[in-house]
């Protein structure tokens, strides 16, 4: 904290922290709620000074930030069209955090507007204190810690956790669009759709189509444990190239199609597009050319949009 009064800035102390990690241990770094990624760095640092009861509690919210909040959060940062994924994830994020409190009978399976109805303030859905999701590693460390309090203690924590886990179920139930249709339809973009039998009908040529693998598989590997990994291409790389297939008169087989996806994969699945946008525009502004109409400004985005895609390029000499 006493970092923040210097005159250094701050995002050097980072940098320059993350090398040190005795650095970290001796202070906090600043947190502020537009910067959720920072939290569970805060944390770390703070369990390293916190009495057992607090190192409990933290030891939690780590969890609940590193298990179920980070990966979804920074899965929707990239710039790849999502919004093919976004119902499928925002169902796995809701399950999970109902599935750390609640009796896995009453969530697994479930999805849309039937993981809504679930009532998990019901009592008799609960699973016992010692089922409870609770802290990182399988929970061990959290229940070491645990079991250094007092009855009490022990009581006021658990009450605790189930109603946090409630608050954030309740939120989620509020506020995700788990019954939206729209969201809901858009998952048969995925490449994965086309040989499902539910969409045969409707996409009854485009099931039948020999794709190649290479469209969507972009690497296969096999990792430091010996698991076969595959790396999937972005969703629009893959329709790019179902978009070129032609007929033998050589024209579009799938026209329609083609402006339907189009006008779907622009749908943005989150904010980050936008934030992104506003940074890229006023980077690309300079200060004698601050008084720009709409169409200048498009020119320009268009311009950086196609070097990014195509490459950086090299100097060409004018003659």
């Amino acid at each position: 904290m006493v970092f923040c009064l210097l005159s250094a800035r701050q995002e050097d102390y980072k940098n320059v922290s993350e090398d040190i990690d005795s650095v970290m241990e001796k202070a906090i770094l600043y947190f502020s709620i537009t910067r959720w990624v920072l939290l569970g760095k805060v944390i770390d640092r703070i369990l390293v000074l916190s009495s057992s009861l607090s190192k409990v509690k933290f030891n939690f919210v780590l969890y609940l930030c590193e298990n179920i909040f980070d990966r979804f959060l920074t899965f929707f940062q990239r710039e790849e069209p999502l919004i093919h994924l976004l119902y499928f994830e925002l169902n796995d994020l809701c399950r999970n955090v109902l599935l750390s409190f609640l009796k896995s009978d009453s969530v697994q399976q479930k999805s849309g507007q039937d993981l809504l109805n679930i009532n998990f303030e019901q009592s008799a859905l609960w699973i016992t204190d010692k089922e409870i999701k609770i802290g990182r590693f399988d929970c061990e460390q959290t229940r070491k810690l645990i079991s250094s309090l007092n009855f009490d203690e022990k009581k006021s924590f658990y009450q605790d956790v189930r109603k946090i886990y409630i608050t954030i179920a309740n939120y989620l139930k509020k506020n995700l669009p788990l019954n939206n249709m729209l969201l809901r339809d858009l998952q048969v973009l995925d490449h994965s759709s086309r040989t499902d039998r539910s969409s045969e009908n409707e996409w009854a040529l485009y099931s039948v189509e020999l794709v190649d693998r290479s469209w969507y598989i972009k690497d296969e590997y096999v990792d430091s444990n010996g698991n076969n990994q595959i790396k999937y291409h972005s969703i629009d790389y893959y329709w790019n190239n179902v978009f070129s297939i032609l007929t033998k008169n050589g024209i579009s087989k799938y026209p329609t199609l083609t402006k339907l996806i189009k006008n779907v994969l622009i749908i943005t699945h989150d904010n980050a597009d936008v934030e992104r946008g506003f940074s890229i525009n006023s980077n690309i502004l300079r200060e004698n050319r601050s008084s720009l109409s709409e169409s200048s400004i498009n020119g320009l985005r268009l311009v950086y949009d196609k070097v990014k895609l195509f490459g950086s390029g090299s100097a060409h000499k004018v003659t």
